[in-house]
């Protein structure tokens, strides 16, 4: 197939709605995800009320689902005696893992029962048995998970009264596949001698078994390495992927080529020791399977620009210069002068006994080509035909490389040889890095050209006599003894037995069988090492083990360890390399901390089980969990975190704050009604409000602060005043959905990437349902006396008309999203894997601003949409600009050529052809003045409006629009020009307001941009 070089992005548009989920923003985007066991009554529930008999019916699944969605933390319901073997689990689809109730002794608990949570479409529980026969994430049988496909999964383990919670997320089978095929070519390549030697390897591996096929443009990487067709995006992600393994620094670059009609490309950067080069194996990729061409191997910008355009590289990668024509070179078809042109054509053409061959060779611009035609016809004796193969003419560099088939060479008188043999010249137990052949007769000179021998590197021949030659080679491209076909061929010789097998064997130092040891979240310690063994930490430095004590090592994010024993002697090599990869683990969520009396030092932190440990801050030691609670505790600042365990890290430490309270503050409260069998009416501290340090980034609204404002005088309100409040906060609450915005925001067992909220956050609810009372402190719950909660029911019966308006409003939403069949549906391809867009959202700069928004962030990342600046930072609280906006929806439709004039817009700006691409495409507009304002913040308004028109939906009438717009209070306050498009993205059930507010004028950030984009594509 002839290859075209045409890449451009896909975007397939079909009339499907979108079903979108109210988040955060305020803005986008609503659904019918309401809580099927849900009532307003559950909130009175006492969060450590229990069910102690076996589930055997649909009441008892929807007790058990009020339950847990009462919880506090994932642990609160734990036994402390009993733990389960892991809290979250990262499985490939058609991966196993057993899930395990463990006593103190580290036995299995029997009797265990097990069940699932979903969360959408509606929030229910499921027996593991129910589950498992509906097509879903995983399977479940008496804790043994199977994974299916692709998602997220809340398992629940129930022991008697005790509720145990494990997230599982399963990577997409490709995305396994696809790296377990990247390791695989990695290692055929990681002993070779250089980092050149490497690149020159995966560069033609791509080329020898890729298919340039424009039929393959979405599926990048994977098309490319496992079926063997891509675009230029899959040639360059596929290269990047595989240098990522063997620690060579790169990365891909997009930009245009130069042509008349110029085409969006891209291409790889890489930096070896001297500098940076460029590769572009797509183009070195030519129709013809028997050239592979180094026309853009290693190459710097000046020569890169010949034929390449508006790329960025940042200023401080100064180009290399040491391995320009490194592949012509090591192939032997480079030469300085007249004399070594001589050399490498002669050795070429004299390779063979045929009337024909090809030859290449790389000479200085200075030196005119026509010297290699007089060359050829002196080495030849004749006048043979010259044809030259154009398409491998590389003239843009400080040499010219030309390639040319040569035919009607002149009959030479041959002589008859045999080559009588070729064996290996090592010795036992030694690996063959030379072989020996011995003909009957005088041979003349051999060279390496007259040798063919695949799968290694020759390096030269030696003269032994005049019948007996030694090839010397290295970097062999196999890991095992294999058996190598060699054929000797020279003009002017008939050799028989010309072709001949021989052994080569391989001999290896014995691969390290070390084994890690994590001690923090970092940290970790290499065992079972010795004297000669090197290490890699996945940043490409090999640090040498001078001894067999262990190693203390700071590990890096997602990254395996390395470890090789090196070669003793010559004809031995080093090992292959020993893989370790540490386990990264969840954070704890929802830690809560209690106040200590003052003088008394009866400060706990609560929740937390004999898998972690605390310390107070600043001390250096850990010390071990041993309940469900840590007792006597002083005022101060507490770490808690997951212990380190084998190759699993220490999760990363989250931060709870006791302070003192006086005695008269901490009087004891009136017990609740209903209370957990056995518990006794004891004292309880009130657990603490999140530390200040993590609100820097998550301001709240006037309505959350008023609480906290009037903490200390609630105290000292009488609990009838109290009870009275609390039917009408629940109405509010449930008006303005925070339970929903609560459970999105804190649980990790639907964010996609095992992340978790800080136990800091008063508005998690550790995974609630949409029934959690959590925005109320253990002391508040426990102040309700009997009568009080009388009074509470009786105060909650007259909300039963708002209820109805809520389900009439449910019952709306519904409908509404059936409407949405006639907007367009966004579908894009992904650039990178979940796991890799996972990583690179942890390694921005700012990754710990964005909290309730990284699932979000994550998937456009993946898509390509949006990244972080050059610093690496995201900025996820800055407001966002329209030009931004313009540069995100262009990521999405791709660039339009335009001919449209803007005033404030110059053409050297980032944002220049986004902006001319969303005019041209009519998503935005000029002022009267042909201005755009690219610097002025975008409005919700604004943002409305284009999101309309990107989904091609039609705008309401004035009369439909303001029926629609009737249960916002600030309706009047929307733009005029705004009104039919934000009506018509209500009507869908797109947008919704908070606080029965559409807030149309008000700006937005950037996690914010990130949630709503991420709502609308696919």
């Amino acid at each position: 197939m002839s290859k075209k070089i045409n890449k451009k992005r896909s975007i397939a548009d079909t009339k499907k709605g979108i079903c979108c989920t109210l988040l955060a923003t305020g803005l986008i985007l609503q659904t019918c995800s309401y809580p099927v066991f849900a009532d307003s009554s559950s909130q009175n529930t006492s969060n450590t009320s229990s069910i102690l008999a076996k589930i055997t019916s649909q009441s008892d699944l929807q007790a058990l689902n009020d339950r847990i969605g009462q919880l506090e933390a994932p642990t609160q319901a734990e036994d402390g005696n009993i733990i389960i073997n892991e809290h979250s689990l990262k499985l490939n689809v058609g991966d196993e893992f057993q899930l395990r109730l463990l006593d103190s002794d580290g036995n299995d608990v029997n009797d265990v029962e097990w069940f699932v949570r979903e969360r959408t479409p509606q929030d229910i529980v499921y027996t593991a048995e129910e589950y498992s026969k509906l097509s879903k994430v995983i399977s479940l049988d008496k804790g043994l998970v199977k994974a299916k496909t692709r998602g997220n999964a809340e398992i629940w383990a129930k022991k008697a009264d005790a509720l145990y919670k494990c997230t599982v997320i399963v990577e997409y089978d490709k995305d396994s596949e696809l790296e377990k095929k990247v390791d695989e070519i990695a290692d055929k390549f990681r002993h070779l001698s250089s980092d050149a030697d490497k690149l020159m390897a995966v560069h033609d591996y791509l080329v020898e078994n890729i298919e340039y096929s424009s039929e393959h443009i979405v599926s990048y990487a994977y098309g490319a390495l496992i079926e063997g067709k891509a675009v230029c995006q899959g040639y360059s992600q596929s290269f990047q992927k595989i240098i990522d393994k063997l620690n060579i620094k790169g990365y891909a670059l997009k930009g245009w080529s130069t042509a008349a009609k110029p085409e969006f490309h891209q291409w790889n950067r890489v930096k070896l020791d001297d500098g940076w080069y460029f590769i572009d194996v797509t183009w070195d990729d030519l129709p013809e399977r028997e050239y592979i061409s180094y026309k853009h191997f290693l190459i710097n910008s000046e020569t890169l620009g010949k034929n390449h355009k508006d790329w960025y590289a940042s200023d401080e990668e100064v180009d290399g210069s040491k391995y320009t024509y490194y592949a012509y070179k090591k192939q032997g078809e480079f030469a300085n002068n007249k004399e070594e042109l001589e050399q490498v054509l002669r050795a070429q053409i004299n390779s063979t006994n045929l009337p024909y061959t090809t030859i290449r060779v790389a000479i200085p611009k200075s030196m005119d080509d026509g010297e290699i035609l007089n060359t050829v016809k002196k080495i030849t004796g004749g006048n043979p035909y010259i044809n030259e193969i154009h398409r491998l003419r590389d003239t843009f560099g400080t040499h010219k490389f030309y390639s040319y088939e040569i035919s009607n060479i002149p009959t030479q008188a041959e002589k008859n040889v045999s080559l009588l043999e070729v064996k290996p010249t090592n010795n036992v137990n030694e690996t063959t890095t030379s072989v020996m052949l011995t003909f009957d007769q005088n041979i003349d000179d051999l060279t390496v050209n007259d040798i063919k021998m695949d799968e290694v590197y020759k390096t030269g021949v030696n003269k032994i006599d005049n019948k007996t030659y030694e090839l010397r080679f290295k970097d062999m491209m196999f890991r095992s003894t294999k058996t190598l076909p060699i054929e000797v061929s020279k003009r002017g010789f008939n050799i028989s037995n010309s072709r001949q097998n021989v052994d080569i064997t391989i001999v290896k130092e014995e691969t390290p069988q070390a084994v890690f040891k994590a001690t923090g979240d970092k940290k970790g310690r290499l065992e079972n090492v010795e004297r000669g063994m090197r290490y890699d930490l996945g940043d490409g430095v090999w640090h040498d083990i001078n001894s067999s004590e262990p190693v203390e090592v700071t590990t890096k994010y997602q990254e395996p360890i390395l470890l090789i024993k090196q070669s003793t002697t010559a004809p031995i090599l080093n090992s292959d390399v020993q893989k370790i990869l540490p386990i990264e683990t969840v954070s704890p969520l929802n830690i809560k901390s209690v106040d200590s009396v003052e003088g008394k030092n009866n400060g706990k932190i609560i929740y937390v089980n004999s898998k972690m440990e605390y310390k107070k801050d600043g001390s250096q030691n850990w010390i071990a969990c041993t309940g469900k609670e840590v007792t006597g505790l002083s005022e101060g600042k507490y770490l808690v975190r997951y212990k380190p365990n084998g190759l699993k890290l220490a999760s990363h430490p989250i931060e709870v704050e006791i302070n003192v309270v006086t005695e008269e503050k901490n009087k004891p409260n009136p017990q609740p009604e209903i209370q957990k069998p056995g518990q006794e009416n004891k004292e309880e501290n009130k657990p603490n409000k999140e530390s200040q340090d993590s609100k820097t980034d998550s301001k709240k609204t006037p309505e959350e602060e008023k609480p906290n404002k009037k903490e200390d005088k609630k105290e000292t309100q009488k609990a009838e005043q109290k009870e009275e409040q609390k039917p009408k906060q629940k109405a509010e609450e449930k008006e303005i959905q925070k339970p929903k915005e609560k459970e999105e925001k804190s649980s990790s067992g639907g964010g996609g990437g095992g992340s978790s909220s800080s136990s800091k956050s008063s508005s998690s609810s550790g995974g609630g349902g949409g029934t959690s009372s959590t925005s109320k402190s253990v002391k508040e719950q426990n102040k309700i006396s009997e009568k009080d909660v009388q009074k509470t029911a009786e105060t909650i019966t007259k909300l039963t008309n708002q209820e109805s308006e809520q389900k009439n409003q449910q019952e709306k939403s519904q409908l509404s999203q059936q409407n949405q069949e006639i907007s367009k549906e966004i579908k894009l391809p992904d650039i990178m894997t979940m796991q890799e867009a996972q990583k690179t959202v942890d390694k921005l700069k700012d990754t710990r601003q964005i909290t309730w928004s990284k699932q979000a962030v994550t998937k456009l990342m993946q898509k390509g949409i949006m990244s972080g600046d050059k610093k690496g930072n995201f900025m996820p609280k800055k407001a966002v600009t329209r030009a931004e906006v313009a540069q995100v929806i262009t990521n999405i439709i791709g660039e339009k050529p335009s001919s449209i004039k803007v005033a404030d817009v110059s053409n050297n700006k980032w944002y220049a052809k986004a902006v001319q691409t969303v005019l041209e495409n009519k998503i935005f507009s000029q002022d009267k003045k042909a201005k755009f304002r690219p610097d002025s913040n975008i409005t919700r308004a604004e943002l409305f409006v284009a999101v309309a028109k990107l989904k091609d939906i039609k705008p309401l009438d004035k009369a439909k629009a303001k029926e629609v717009l009737s249960k916002y209070k600030d309706a009047d306050s929307t733009p005029a020009w705004a009104i039919g498009y934000v009506s018509a993205l209500v009507e869908k059930g797109i947008v919704s307001g908070a606080n029965n507010k559409l807030n149309a004028n008000d700006t937005l950030t950037r996690e914010q941009l990130s949630t709503i984009f991420a709502n609308i594509i696919e």
